[in-house]
């Protein structure tokens, strides 16, 4: 390994994942199948501030003692934590927690002597939907990397990450928010092709499909995600059915589609294909859609929205993201929405395609 660098502090930054069409199919579940998805950085709607993904902000210094120690501080301070370096080494942490279960696959080692702090920002609230836990996963993980003057693939750190779900937290991952976090690459065709072998390929945007989709999308954040009862529910019943389901089949033939359609810059069928894999979100389980989803599509659908796409594994709670064929109309919806009594509390994002 290259001799390390004597940084005083790196950025290191993922983007976030919206509008995945083919969701499901990443899973163990299915066992192959794609997914395209939009990588993107975000803001408030209407901000004049900076387009911002998952950042994380490592900084390095001697620690005078035998044992250094890890400091990570988040914007939500519950998920604040402190802790030995050789504890991470040694397997003795919490095995729950995936900033820990993260840094425990990473090169520590040459770091036994430091005290290391990591601050994670992030223009999107917890439990959104959106890939946020993959990009703060990947985003650390890239920080440890670049402290340690390492080079690395993008395919490595999105393996290393979903690992530290799967593998060291013990929990079920699909594949999908881990590839496209490592790689912010912009438009993707995520392809698996024996679960958890995955591929990643960038979608060329021309700059009118790029302009475009910057003008028109709009997600709304509509309540912290919690739907674990419902997601067992669908795996276990995915799980009897076998990969071959209808409804895996149906979401199975929806991200090939939205590439060709991204790829001649066919926005509109862009937006159809959003609809259209909703519905089949709704046909594996109708609770993946909720009811605060269907009051944000039923006032997107009054101002004949071209697409909407309930993000990740849906549920109660997380997102719905919304194209609109202009910037005018987007700012109508979300001036509607605000002043709607059920819609307290639900928050809006503007979004850039990375590149």
């Amino acid at each position: 390994m290259p001799e390390r660098m004597n940084f005083v502090g790196i950025k290191t930054t993922s983007a976030i994942r919206i509008a995945d069409l083919g969701g499901w199919t990443d899973t163990w579940f299915a066992q192959c199948g794609s997914v395209a998805s939009l990588s993107v950085y975000s803001r408030i709607f209407g901000n004049c501030g900076e387009f911002l993904g998952v950042d994380v902000i490592a900084t390095t210094a001697k620690s005078g003692l035998d044992c250094g120690e890890i400091s990570i501080i988040a914007a939500d301070p519950t998920y604040n934590v402190i802790a030995k370096i050789t504890d991470i080494i040694n397997d003795n942490f919490d095995h729950k927690n995936l900033l820990l279960a993260s840094l425990s696959l990473c090169p520590l080692n040459m770091f036994l002597h430091d005290n290391i702090t990591f601050r994670i920002q992030s223009p999107i609230p917890p439990g959104a939907s959106m890939g946020t836990s993959a990009s703060v996963s990947t985003a650390l993980i890239k920080s440890v990397f670049v402290l340690a003057n390492s080079g690395y693939l993008a395919s490595e750190i999105a393996k290393l990450a979903f690992r530290a779900e799967t593998e060291v937290m013990g929990g079920q991952s699909g594949t999908q928010d881990q590839w496209t976090a490592a790689y912010s690459s912009g438009a993707n065709e995520i392809v698996i092709d024996n679960y958890p072998e995955t591929r990643l390929y960038d979608i060329p945007l021309s700059s009118e499909t790029r302009t475009f989709l910057n003008n028109g999308l709009v997600t709304v954040f509509v309540g912290q995600h919690n739907s674990s009862q419902t997601h067992m529910k669908v795996i276990s019943e995915q799980e009897n059915k076998g990969p071959d389901s209808e409804e895996l089949v149906a979401l199975r033939k929806i991200a090939p589609m939205a590439v060709v359609a991204l790829r001649k810059g066919d926005t509109k069928r862009f937006g159809e294909l959003m609809k259209k894999n909703t519905k089949a979100q709704e046909k594996l389980c109708s609770k993946l859609v909720g009811e605060n989803h269907r009051l944000v599509i039923k006032h997107a659908n009054r101002l004949n929205c071209l697409g909407y796409k309930v993000n990740g594994a849906g549920g109660e709670g997380g997102s719905v993201t919304l194209l609109f064929s202009k910037r005018s109309t987007a700012e109508k919806f979300v001036v509607t929405l605000k002043v709607n009594p059920a819609a307290e509390g639900f928050q809006y994002f503007e979004h850039q395609i990375a590149s």
